[in-house]
């Protein structure tokens, strides 16, 4: 007697489709620019010193990576110098440029990311978003993705395609 092939069934719909945001993040570095090097004596901000400690770096271990902006030491940092690597960073070719911690970068990318997606991708289908990930991903952004795949998608869900919780339905 001839077995039939198993057929996931799930994998074989062409209308179920999966979002898995941390897709967003594979692949790409994560670099963090911090400020205390370019502080004299690595306390204070001098506007000179600092301008020259920041022409004076290599800005090639940026490129195409998320970076974040930050000062690994308290001090009282002036809104410029936090601004000043910008242009350096960008002319680097860096991804994604965030002045705060590292978790703030990632969300911020993921944020320009979900508004620069072409959502029409899940036009009609029924989609499940990835509910589970190794990255740290927040309900805000969690729900700016419902809110963009509700004018599109027939059905949103979350969770797994064996476990979820219907979100949206047109």
């Amino acid at each position: 007697m001839a077995t039939k092939p198993l057929v996931n069934k799930v994998k074989a719909s062409t209308k179920l489709s999966t979002l898995d945001m941390e897709q967003w993040l594979k692949g790409v570095n994560t670099r963090v620019f911090d400020l205390k090097p370019l502080l004299f004596k690595e306390l204070i901000v001098k506007e000179d010193h600092f301008n020259e400690q920041l022409a004076s770096l290599d800005f090639s271990n940026y490129h195409d990576a998320i970076v974040a902006i930050h000062c690994s030491v308290e001090s009282i940092i002036p809104s410029w110098a936090w601004l000043k690597p910008i242009p350096y960073l960008n002319a680097s070719g860096a991804r994604f440029i965030h002045v705060g911690t590292v978790n703030d970068a990632k969300h911020g990318y993921l944020s320009h990311e979900i508004h620069n997606y072409d959502w029409t991708t899940f036009q009609d289908k029924n989609v499940i978003i990835k509910g589970c990930s190794n990255e740290a991903i927040s309900d805000d952004l969690y729900g700016l993705v419902l809110q963009k795949l509700s004018s599109v998608a027939s059905k949103v869900m979350i969770g797994e395609a064996c476990s979820n919780v219907p979100l949206f339905k047109r």
